[in-house]
């Protein structure tokens, strides 16, 4: 029998930026504590938005700074492509960002779920449904993603707000992704460097049998047990134009998001939500239940 566990934990304290590997985290509903704990908002739409609109968050890094407080999250510190470092609490980081990323933004923390005004959609495009086209790497005659495995209940919130209120993630709070599935798709893109930076999963888990595979979409309804905590896997993910951009170490790669399209339905890795709080470290086996 296939032995699975976890390879890597990752935290993302930025929407859309390189994050941190960690050894050990506590589950919770919310996903792994402060993860994506600051995001950009575009001054022009007042939108949280991130790499699918400014692709060049992916090549900056965020970490959290010890004994720091934001309000709900600690400060953080970003390293921008050319070794410059700026905290998030300086006074010029929302003209370096601008500057960075060619368009007015600024950086907030999570803010309580309660304000919904600063999680609101706003439609700053005047053709919504293209802006999505381009967000999802989409050609005009390219089929547009199959959302239907996504909670209606999220789908629904995801219709209002640019997050689920209270965070900023794309949609669910844990995302899973198996080295057997980027095993499958070095196979297939062969001349392509697949890495985790890439998929920006918060855990990753390994096999014992070098499976070439999409192994979690088998998963999908069913629960899993991982160190002290459980997980509901409850969709598919669907990826966007952001596991094509350039970060740090990787070239830009436009064939994986067609490839995807075409192999996988343009998903990789899997949404999750926590039903057990518990602890997880790296090397914890997972178990299907």
């Amino acid at each position: 029998m296939t032995e699975y566990k976890i390879k890597g934990i990752y935290r993302y304290p930025v929407k859309s930026m390189q994050g941190q590997q960690i050894e050990t985290a506590m589950l919770t509903p919310r996903g792994i504590p402060l993860d994506r704990g600051w995001a950009v908002k575009n001054e022009r739409t007042g939108n949280i938005q991130g790499a699918k609109r400014f692709a060049g968050l992916m090549q900056c890094t965020a970490q959290y700074l010890d004994g720091t407080d934001a309000g709900l999250v600690p400060h953080v510190a970003i390293t921008f492509p050319d070794g410059t470092v700026m905290n998030s609490d300086d006074d010029a980081i929302n003209a370096r960002l601008s500057d960075f990323l060619g368009a007015a933004v600024s950086l907030w923390p999570l803010q309580p779920t309660q304000d919904t005004e600063h999680y609101k959609r706003r439609d700053g495009s005047s053709d919504p449904g293209e802006d999505l086209r381009v967000q999802m790497g989409l050609g005009p005659d390219d089929p547009m993603p199959d959302f239907s495995g996504m909670s209606p209940e999220i789908m629904k919130e995801l219709g209002e707000f640019a997050a689920p209120l209270g965070t900023y993630f794309d949609a669910y709070p844990m995302c899973v992704l198996t080295t057997a599935s980027m095993r499958k798709l070095s196979e297939m893109l062969p001349d392509a460097k697949i890495g985790v930076e890439r998929f920006r999963p918060n855990i990753l888990i390994d096999d014992d049998a070098g499976i070439s595979a999409f192994t979690e979409f088998d998963w999908v309804g069913k629960g899993i047990e991982i160190g002290e905590a459980r997980l509901s896997i409850d969709a598919q993910a669907p990826r966007c134009s952001m596991v094509t951009h350039p970060l740090p170490g990787y070239d830009k790669e436009m064939p994986i998001i067609k490839t995807l399209m075409k192999e996988t339905a343009q998903n990789l890795a899997v949404y999750a939500t926590v039903t057990k709080a518990g602890q997880v470290r790296s090397g914890d086996k997972l178990k299907l239940c």
